[in-house]
C-alpha cells in the first residue's frame, strides 16, 4: 500500500482501500500508516458486503472496476511492485 500511495497521485484514477476483517482501529492506525497522502480513500466493510459482492477472501486483494462498474480484473494478493505505474497507466487509458 505504501508504494500504491506514493505513485497515485500521478494517475487520474480513483483507489479506494477497503478493510473488513479485524479490528477497526487497528484498521485506521494502518491507513493512516500506509496511505499518508491522502491520495488513496479508504473506507471500513464492517458487515462484509464488498468483500462478498466480489468474492474477497483475503487482504491485499485487487480489483479493479471502470466507472461504470465493468470489473477489468481481480487479482488477490499485491501486484508487483514494479508493475503498479502500469497497472495504473492502462486503467487511465480506459476509463
Amino acid at each position: 500500500m505504501p508504494a500504491l500511495d506514493a505513485i497515485a497521485g500521478e494517475h487520474d484514477v480513483t483507489i479506494l482501500a477497503v478493510g473488513g476483517r479485524g479490528d477497526i482501529d487497528r484498521a485506521a492506525s494502518k491507513a493512516a500508516d500506509w496511505l499518508p497522502s491522502g491520495t488513496i480513500k479508504w473506507g471500513y466493510d464492517e458487515d462484509h458486503d464488498l468483500w462478498g459482492l466480489f468474492g474477497v477472501t483475503g487482504t491485499p486483494t485487487n480489483l479493479f472496476l471502470l466507472p461504470d462498474g465493468t470489473v477489468l480484473g481481480f487479482s488477490p494478493g499485491a501486484p508487483p511492485l514494479d508493475s503498479l505505474g502500469d497497472i495504473l497507466a492502462e486503467l487511465t487509458s480506459l476509463g
